[in-house]
């Protein structure tokens, strides 16, 4: 009889999704790693082959999702985008990502909070936020050379933008139902561009 081949990746992706929908539920502190095993429909010795503990799954979680985030967002960027339209589609696909995600709300929160607690594993958001501001401060350099931008601090402009995108993402948090269809896809870009686009 041949031996089982087993995909380790797809089976550490079916791990990581049921342990995003149990933490989102549950949060850390309320969750068990029997808890994960049984969303996941695999036994607790098979989660605990793939992560020793807790910790490493909530952390390795963690990348995961930023990967997954950020692979969905800076894949809108192509060569044949003006400045204007590489940031827009950025903008744009973040607040659809926060409609599509917005389940995870309250891990993201979570996140936020183990990142403080300190001990061996540790998020970086510092080098998150650097990478998303370095990616947007491009965009704005090239269209203000390209006469799109106003003459603006690209930094300080790439962090106002996160902020304000941060922001809705925390509101729609605790009130899902705060922003329509009309405000994330047209009022919210236009409010974002509106210190930006050269008059």
């Amino acid at each position: 009889m041949a031996p089982i081949i087993v995909d380790k990746e797809a089976k550490k992706e079916e791990i990581f999704l049921a342990a995003a929908s149990v933490f989102a539920e549950k949060g850390f502190s309320g969750t068990r790693m029997e808890d994960v095993a049984v969303k996941a429909n695999m036994g607790k010795g098979t989660v605990y082959e793939y992560f020793k503990s807790k910790d490493a799954l909530f952390f390795g979680l963690y990348d995961y999702l930023l990967n997954e985030f950020h692979t969905k967002i800076y894949a809108v960027i192509t060569p044949e985008q003006t400045p204007f339209e590489a940031l827009s589609a950025i903008v744009s696909v973040t607040l659809r990502a926060f409609d599509e995600w917005h389940d995870y709300g309250f891990l993201l929160m979570d996140f936020w909070k183990e990142h403080r607690r300190g001990g061996g594993l540790q998020i970086e958001f510092s080098a998150v936020y650097d990478k998303s501001r370095d990616i947007i401060s491009r965009l704005i350099d090239e269209g203000i050379e390209k006469g799109e931008f106003a003459h603006v601090d690209s930094r300080a402009a790439a962090s106002a933008i996160i902020g304000i995108l941060d922001g809705v993402m925390l509101q729609r948090v605790f009130d899902p139902d705060l922003y329509g269809k009309c405000d994330v896809e047209t009022h919210i870009p236009a409010l974002i561009f509106m210190g930006l686009k050269k008059r």
